[in-house]
């Protein structure tokens, strides 16, 4: 079994659904709402865990109310919390989400316990890194945490996977590209390459972009067209998506990212890593919520197959 580290957020997230999201200054009524464990790390953690993979998560949560049900969700869905930290006098991670009929989803976080995820947690954890083969990480903790992991990981050569979102107003710092895959989809990738997007060239030079920074492979997430491979040597692969109507895209593209990560680790194909990755993405907005709609190997490699027959 594939051991999958991931290096990242946990949220309380607080649910509002109604029929469009407000414009500035405007007050609507929400049909709904309702709590849900999320935050990215927890959820590309929990989707290792329910995908096939042993699934060990460091983060911090505070040490309110939703701390210990965050914790308990994880353990739930069998990921590994012994590296989840509890944080004295502070809050956990709390995500407030608007999800309209259409299923879009937009969300303000506050990143309490996050925020205090540090280098130091990082170094407590480097045996639990040597035995991996991957790790995997976003951009809802400090970045001088993740730049540690990355280094960490280097160190004993793992994989190393980056979502980088949500994406820092400053310029990434150089030690970030510096990983196998990097994984962004395509505003986050407007906002690190300063390239709009509006066709293919616009698509190369952004990933050459990237490339150049010291990339080793970028798959571009590209929602419902699919996603984009594209390796050291600048060749490309479009995968396409996987057609469903969606309910709620939350934590889609966090399964993506996982998905991809741990198929990859399994088979060395980036190709059938994508593919995978699309499809269990795809399962993934059909129903609601984040942790609770990823969905499990079994549906996920039905899906797959029926798809391809």
């Amino acid at each position: 079994m594939a051991k999958i580290i991931t290096i990242g957020s946990v949220n309380m997230d607080l649910v509002l659904r109604s029929k469009r999201s407000p414009i500035p200054g405007e007050t609507i009524k929400a049909e709904n709402f309702y709590t849900n464990p999320g935050g990215k790390g927890a959820n590309q953690a929990v989707a290792i865990a329910k995908l096939g993979g042993e699934s060990v998560f460091l983060a911090r949560t505070g040490d309110d109310g939703y701390g210990s049900e965050l914790k308990t969700a994880l353990k739930k869905y069998g990921v590994d919390t012994q590296c989840v930290k509890e944080t004295e006098n502070c809050c956990s991670g709390i995500a407030v989400i608007t999800v309209t009929d259409d299923g879009e989803n937009s969300i303000i976080i506050a990143g309490g316990a996050n925020d205090k995820l540090c280098r130091q947690d990082v170094d407590d954890i480097e045996d639990q890194i040597e035995s991996a083969d991957a790790v995997m990480m976003q951009l809802e903790v400090p970045i001088e945490t993740i730049k540690r992991a990355i280094q960490i990981a280097k160190k004993h050569n793992k994989l190393t996977v980056l979502d980088p979102t949500p994406v820092p107003i400053s310029d990434l710092p150089d030690e970030l590209f510096e990983v196998d895959i990097f994984s962004p989809n395509k505003s986050e990738t407007e906002s690190i390459t300063g390239i709009t997007i509006k066709n293919d060239n616009d698509i190369k030079k952004a990933c050459d972009y990237l490339l150049a920074k010291g990339v080793k492979q970028v798959v571009m997430k590209l929602g419902g067209q699919g996603a984009l491979i594209v390796n050291s040597s600048g060749e490309t692969r479009h995968i396409e998506a996987r057609k469903v109507k969606a309910v709620d895209t939350t934590a889609a593209g966090d399964c993506f990212t996982a998905a991809m990560t741990l198929r990859y680790v399994e088979t060395g194909s980036m190709e059938k890593a994508v593919k995978f990755a699309c499809a269990a993405g795809a399962l993934t907005v059909t129903a609601k919520g984040a942790q609770q709609s990823i969905p499990y190997l079994k549906d996920a490699e039905e899906f797959l197959k029926n798809k391809e027959e």
